[in-house]
Formats: C-alpha cells, structure tokens, sequence
C-alpha cells in the first residue's frame, strides 16, 4: 500500500498522512479484524467505540458481554452445539473452567491481584475478579468504585476508568488469543494483525 501511494508521487508529508491514517484506522478496527465474523466481535468492537467517546459504563458491560459470548460460544461450538439454543452457563468460574478443560488460555482474563486464575476457577469457593466484575457492573453494584466527596460516598462512570483501561488490556490479549484459538480449530482465518496489539487509548486520560 505504501508503495502505491509512493508510486502516485506523494510528497513526504502526504506519505506520512496516509500511512497515519491507515494505522489509525487498524486500531479503530482491531477487534473486528481478529474476530468477525463471529457471534460476537460486535460486542468488543462497539464496546471499544464507546469507551473512546468516554462512556465508560455501557463500554465495560460491552466488553465484558463480549467475553462471555465468546466463551460460551466458543464451547459450544467445539461441543458441536446449535448456538441458535442452549449455549450453556453465563459468564462464571463453572464456565471459565470449561473453557480451561477446552485448551483456552483463561489466565489472560486475569484481573489485577490475582495469582492464577486455573486454581481460582477449580476451587469455586470465592468467584475469581472477572465474574466479581461482570456481576458488579451488569447488575448495578457500584458501591466499591465509589468515592468519598465531602463526606458523601458518591459514584460517577468516570470512577471506572482505570477498571476501563484494565479490561480493554485485557480484551486486546483475549481478541489474539481467540483469533489464534480459534484458527487451530479450524474456526476462523489467522488475522495478519493477530500480534500487533494497539496502544490502550484510555491511558492518556488517567
């Protein structure tokens, strides 16, 4: 592509403008490129729109319906199940774990302070940091990102940014790991940007 445009006789500037925005437009399109078509890239891709126009609640529930989907439907489809019906447990350690047993790497779902998520899923006593999350966000449990104002325990969706910048790390690392999962199944084509994870844009806004 580059050769092309230098071929048009493009000066150095107009050069640089291309290959910006080609590099731009990659990162927009990260998630869809290593993932679609699937039952759930959508999921990841709108998710990630959201969190750069700084909706940050309806960006992590978009992520974090993104991982479940695509745990059960990737367990489903390797148990030769109709994903049109029953494709088994909401996002949970029973259903981490039977993603583990499948061959996925589950440990990149790793939230922050946890050791290894394989024990954390086989002992089932306490729900490991992802399904902690999932169930805080999706189910309106604000209380621990709230903060203190004045005295008053307040929340905002701002308060989530740093828990927006750890998922979407998170999701990048997954997206790949699906990609390559799923190409070794014979479920989907290798994408050439499957090991060229882009830049968190939320880290600037910490």
């Amino acid at each position: 592509m580059a050769r092309y445009w230098m071929a048009e006789g493009l000066d150095e500037e107009a050069q640089d403008f291309v290959r910006n925005s080609m590099e731009e437009h990659r990162i927009r399109t990260f998630f869809a490129n290593l993932l679609a078509p699937s039952p759930f890239h959508w999921h990841f891709q709108q998710s990630y729109e959201a969190l750069v126009s700084e909706y940050y609640l309806p960006g992590i529930s978009g992520l974090l319906n993104g991982i479940e989907h695509s745990l059960r439907a990737t367990v489903a489809t390797l148990d030769g199940n109709d994903l049109d019906g029953d494709i088994g447990t909401t996002l949970s350690n029973r259903l981490l774990l039977e993603a583990h047993n499948k061959g996925m790497e589950i440990d990149i779902l790793r939230m922050p302070g946890e050791s290894d998520l394989v024990t954390g899923v086989v002992s089932r006593k306490v729900n490991v940091g992802l399904v902690m999350l999932r169930h805080d966000i999706c189910h309106g449990n604000f209380r621990r990102f709230r903060r203190d104002v004045d005295g008053i325990e307040y929340f905002t969706p701002e308060y989530l940014l740093p828990t927006a910048i750890t998922l979407l790390d998170i999701s990048y690392k997954w997206a790949v790991h699906l990609n390559e999962f799923l190409f070794r199944h014979d479920l989907k084509h290798l994408s050439e940007d499957h090991g060229n994870i882009p830049d968190n844009p939320l880290f600037s806004r910490l």
